[in-house]
């Protein structure tokens, strides 16, 4: 009987032991460390892509609401539990979240199948999904068997990033541009301003438009001018001049980015 007692307390602790290696990792100081999910995620992410191909070249899809919504949910299925995961990569950890994120905005594009901006919607959807996976993409690559669709992918995602940046460039731009009075030009009835901006971007701008708002002090817009430039090459200034011919005081002009074509 003495015998079977310490073989049964001798498994219990042998349990135990087995039972905490198990858990969480643990340091040479002996603190635990919680587990890191990098690597299963970028796994799960190229079978999530996997999936979606698998459905999207399947005869069974067709365009509709309840397709392009088991589209999208044939990705998250995969990787929707990683938003609560711990990365060892925070940045990869911020990436797969709006990836997933986006994705749940794609669920509720796709119930919108049928109205008129459901396409332009899709679309700008679309961007942004293969805007984030490049992103993945360059922290850590992402395995698939079908290598040559996702070089396709990685492709129109580089092409959205280059725009994302060219965009945020010239957004960049206008917010540095102060017009001024020319008070040697204006009178009692009407106000010149006036603003001397050197293109800062790596950009050759072909056209651009400025809508610029006449603010009063109750925050209302009393007048709208308009300013524009053309040919306005990197390193070169253009000369802004916009009238304003209000009768009433105002505190302040806010510039508004209304188009631009740039290279």
């Amino acid at each position: 009987m003495k015998k079977l007692i310490q073989g049964i307390l001798a498994f219990l602790v042998l349990f135990l032991v087995v039972g905490c290696a198990s858990g969480n990792q643990t340091t040479s100081s002996g603190q635990s460390e919680e587990k890191v999910y990098d690597s299963e995620f970028l796994a799960s992410l190229g079978e999530a892509l996997e999936s979606r191909w698998a459905f999207s070249d399947s005869t069974d899809f067709s365009e509709s609401a309840d397709n392009y919504e088991k589209l999208v949910q044939s990705e998250l299925d995969k990787i929707e539990d990683y938003a609560s995961k711990k990365f060892k990569d925070t940045q990869l950890q911020e990436l797969a979240i709006s990836y997933i994120n986006e994705l749940k905005k794609g669920i509720e594009v796709a119930d919108s199948y049928g109205v008129e901006s459901f396409y332009l919607d899709w679309h700008s959807h679309q961007n942004r999904r293969t805007e984030l996976l490049t992103k993945i993409n360059d922290l850590s690559p992402i395995v698939v068997k079908d290598e040559s669709l996702l070089k396709e992918l990685l492709a129109q995602g580089k092409e959205v990033e280059s725009e994302s940046k060219k965009d945020q460039d010239i957004k960049d731009l206008v917010s540095t541009i102060t017009f001024t009075q020319d008070v040697e030009h204006s009178d009692a009835y009407t106000k010149w301003y006036v603003a001397t901006v050197r293109n800062t971007t790596e950009y050759d701008i072909g056209t651009l438009g400025l809508t610029v708002n006449v603010i009063n002090a109750d925050g209302v817009t009393v007048e709208t001018a308009y300013a524009n430039a053309a040919n306005w090459k990197k390193g070169s200034e253009n000369f802004f001049e916009v009238m304003v011919t209000t009768g009433q005081n105002f505190e302040r002009l806010e510039v508004h980015l209304e188009y631009y074509t740039a290279e």
